[in-house]
């Protein structure tokens, strides 16, 4: 049996490359991808796009990784993001924090500030 069999979801992390190469990950069994900042900062819109698409084609959910601005996460959600991760969210802390934070509801499912 595989960790996916077992019921175990797997993260690619670090993701930097072109939408072609989320196929063999689908393959793979990967449901999630962390892209790193050097693609989505560096990458022209249209290659950003390319890439939501296909991970939405493919069933993979991409997080991008390294988002310090709300302006950083606003046009990564206009490109089709659903998810990130970084300063602009939150900083990292230990269980406790993370605790009082989801209890306070100081942030809405899709992970922005309300």
């Amino acid at each position: 049996p595989s960790l996916l069999d077992a019921g175990f979801s797997v993260i690619a992390d670090k993701f930097n490359a072109t939408p072609e190469a989320l196929v063999p990950l689908m393959h793979m069994g990967i449901v999630t991808v962390k892209v790193t900042p050097v693609l989505w900062r560096d990458s022209p819109v249209v290659n950003l796009r390319a890439l939501t698409r296909a991970a939405d084609e493919l069933g993979i959910a991409l997080i991008a990784e390294g988002v310090e601005t709300a302006d950083e996460l606003k046009m990564l959600r206009h490109e089709g993001f659903l998810f990130a991760q970084g300063y602009c969210l939150a900083h990292p802390m230990n269980l406790e924090e993370y605790v009082k934070l989801c209890k306070s509801g100081a942030y809405t499912i899709k992970g922005a500030r309300s």
